[in-house]
């Protein structure tokens, strides 16, 4: 038996090397391990250590990436050996020899990742129990990696989900708010999400409940409504302008929810209806300029003769001077118009009033 400070036993065979930590008091035992996996042609090179001060120096050495150790020893026992292992944060393949556990001990022992238990008396079975542990290590491995992974994209998604300009929640399908980040409270000024879970969507947060009964009946039907506009009620009594964006979930041995995307629309609604009725109110000027080329050509006026009236004259004049920009392109009216006013003693430029 060679020890952490003595020879190392080279075993070579068909496997890749394998650097193999045993644990065990006992020499005869000791080399009738080394000699089944010599048996079974694997390359291992074994270290055998006897107690747990080597065992722990063994471990923390970080060189061994299986570990054998006997069900019972002197002093403690192998789901120990493995405990003390973990709790290193050393992740090696374990496998635990010896007598059969007890049903108790067996669940205790797959809870700290024992890869497999093979009876001493079968000791061919060790290589293969060897192999099994190194898969599931590999099998653990990855779905640690998978887990890290998740818990990273959550934290990415959560982080960019409370941060984000956009409302997102969740609801019950009877309208009641399961979650919410923080623009969805800052747009409907509630201080808390207790305070939102509280309300109802169609009662109190919707202007006009109906129209909350036609989108959900539209998600169940379609999966998905975008781009739905909505009136909804803030808690200190205002209104603002909202674009919807809805999908329903419906998960087998899960709830149905109602999952939204909020977008404040109310300032872009509300410069749009004012560029809307500054339009409506704004004056042409193709009404003036259309009568002083009916003058200059003679088509009307009194009598027919293509003679004004001087006030009428004056007026169009004057609603060419106030509004420059109506008369054509780039702010010019046309120039019969402009003649005509100069005629008529009036001032018209195409640059706008003097």
């Amino acid at each position: 038996m060679d020890g952490m400070n003595g020879d190392r036993v080279s075993v070579t065979g068909t496997m890749a090397r394998l650097r193999v930590l045993v644990l065990e008091e006992s020499t005869e035992r000791s080399q009738r391990i080394i000699e089944e996996l010599q048996t079974a042609a694997m390359g291992i090179e074994p270290t055998v250590v006897a107690g747990r001060e080597e065992f722990l120096k063994g471990v923390r050495s970080g060189e061994f990436p299986v570990v054998i150790s006997p069900y019972e020893s002197e002093d403690w026992s192998g789901v120990e050996a493995l405990r003390e292992l973990r709790q290193e944060g050393n992740e090696a393949a374990f496998v635990l020899i010896g007598y059969p556990m007890k049903e108790y001990e067996a669940p205790e022992c797959r809870r700290v990742g024992v890869g497999d238990c093979v009876v001493s008396v079968e000791l061919s079975q060790l290589p293969m129990a060897i192999q099994q542990a190194i898969v599931e290590k590999k099998w653990r491995d990855a779905n640690t990696e998978v887990r890290r992974a998740l818990v990273e994209t959550e934290s990415r998604n959560r982080e960019l989900i409370e941060n984000s300009l956009y409302g997102v929640f969740r609801a019950s399908p009877g309208g009641t708010f399961l979650t919410a980040n923080p623009a969805i409270l800052q747009m409907l000024s509630y201080p808390t999400l207790e305070a939102l879970q509280a309300a109802s969507l169609p009662r109190e947060i919707f202007r006009f409940p109906a129209q909350f009964g036609n989108l959900m009946a539209s998600c169940r039907e379609q999966g998905m409504v975008p781009s739905a506009e909505s009136e909804w009620r803030r808690k200190d009594g205002g209104f603002i302008s909202v674009k919807l964006h809805l999908r329903y979930l419906s998960v087998h041995g899960r709830p149905d929810e109602l999952e939204g995307i909020v977008e404040d629309v109310t300032e872009l609604r509300a410069s749009t209806a004012a560029g809307a009725e500054i339009r409506a109110d704004r004056p042409t000027g193709g009404g003036h300029r259309a009568r002083l080329q009916q003058c200059g050509r003679g088509d009307s006026g009194l009598g027919g003769t293509g003679l004004r009236r001087e006030s009428d004259v004056s007026a169009d004049c004057g609603a060419i001077r106030a509004h420059p920009g109506t008369g054509g392109p780039g702010g010019c009216v046309d120039a019969r118009a402009v003649g005509f006013c100069a005629a008529a003693g009036a001032t018209a430029t195409a640059g706008g009033p003097e």
